[in-house]
């Protein structure tokens, strides 16, 4: 069977939005359902590192609170390097909104390079302009689909070698695969993985939320098959 690392590296910690680790362990056993997932961190049996990653098919970096500096630090020490490391050598990553973040420069891996990532909601003409728990319109394969948003990413600049998956309504990529060296790379600044019950704790209409998951489950086909 395939074998995907989730980082749970912020669970329970200031940098980390509750649940996500295992929403998004959730999630990818639903579409992979043959898939060994295991979670790697400080305060879980496996340390983000060359070891853990070694045979790993994915390695999924979930979302967390808006501390990008602190949810770099968290990730453990040596944890950068290896991830790096091991995404050039022919990995694969998927991050999620935080994890979309990390992959970016600003402290983070850099995964992206030249492009970058930015907060979605400093656009002058973003749909959202607040932090809170919401929906947001994104548009993928033609279509408008209501996504859940967290305050979360876009990816701007030199996406020469990569491919749109969706964006914003108003235009900035929220969803993207390419290559990374040897490795791909596949980040998403909403929250494909959202359970039903974030839906309801935020008092957000569910009536989209396949058409959410949809987009996630576009990105990971690509990240596994490019």
């Amino acid at each position: 069977p395939r074998r995907f690392r989730a980082a749970r590296c912020c669970r329970n910690r200031p940098a980390a939005c509750p649940d996500c680790a295992d929403a998004a362990a959730t999630w990818l056993g639903g579409q992979l359902p043959d898939a060994t997932i295991e979670f790697a961190g400080p305060g879980e049996p496996r340390a983000v590192d060359a070891a853990t990653l070694t045979g790993a098919d994915l390695y999924v970096q979930p979302g967390g609170e808006d501390d990008v500096a602190k949810a770099y630090e968290d990730l453990g020490p040596g944890a950068a390097t290896a991830i790096t490391d091991y995404v050039s050598g022919g990995g694969r990553y998927l991050g999620i909104c935080m994890g979309a973040f990390l992959a970016g420069s600003d402290p983070g891996l850099n995964l992206l390079a030249p492009a970058d990532t930015g907060g979605y909601i400093d656009l002058a003409d973003a749909v959202v302009r607040d932090d809170r728990d919401t929906l947001v319109p994104v548009t993928w394969d033609g279509q408008t689909v209501q996504a859940y948003f967290q305050d979360g990413s876009y990816v701007d600049g030199d996406l020469e070698g990569f491919d749109v998956v969706a964006t914003y309504a108003d235009g900035p990529p929220v969803a993207v695969v390419g290559q990374f060296g040897a490795g791909v790379v596949g980040v998403v600044g909403t929250h494909p993985e959202a359970p039903l019950t974030w839906y309801d704790e935020a008092g957000l209409a569910t009536d989209g939320r396949a058409g959410n998951q949809a987009v996630g489950d576009d990105l990971l086909r690509r990240i596994l098959t490019r």
